[in-house]
């Protein structure tokens, strides 16, 4: 049996992530519209939903490699289940990069506040 046996599950899959890929559009249209302002920020943003992207279209892949592996060649239950957790380390590892870059976009490069002596119209306080 072929990879490409797996192809139309594969897309059933993706199916269902068409929202999260509209979700992550706008962010990056977001983040260009906004670079001139907020440069780094947009940078580690657009940067963290490519990360997401491609992991999902890899995980969504390769989630089918050891049931491809157990019917071509053979491959033993342990196998099996080394393959799946290593799969899913790779995957975990990128998409915890990717959730760190996001923290640093929000949390990162902000100015602290200054305490006023002014109040809402601009007028010294007392």
């Amino acid at each position: 049996m072929s990879l490409m046996n797996y192809f139309p599950a594969i897309l059933a899959q993706l199916v269902f992530d068409i929202p999260l890929f509209i979700v992550w559009l706008v962010a990056v249209i977001f983040a260009i519209v906004r670079w001139i302002k907020h440069p780094k920020v947009s940078l580690l943003t657009i940067i963290a939903i490519c990360i997401f992207i491609t992991t999902n279209f890899i995980s969504k892949t390769l989630v089918f490699l050891p049931y491809f592996m157990r019917e071509n060649y053979g491959t033993s239950e342990a196998g099996f289940g080394l393959m799946s957790f290593g799969i899913n380390a790779i995957l975990l590892l990128f998409n915890t990069t990717a959730w760190a870059l996001i923290v640093a976009a929000i949390f990162g490069w902000r100015k602290s506040l200054q305490a006023s002596n002014t109040d809402s119209s601009g007028v010294p306080n007392a």
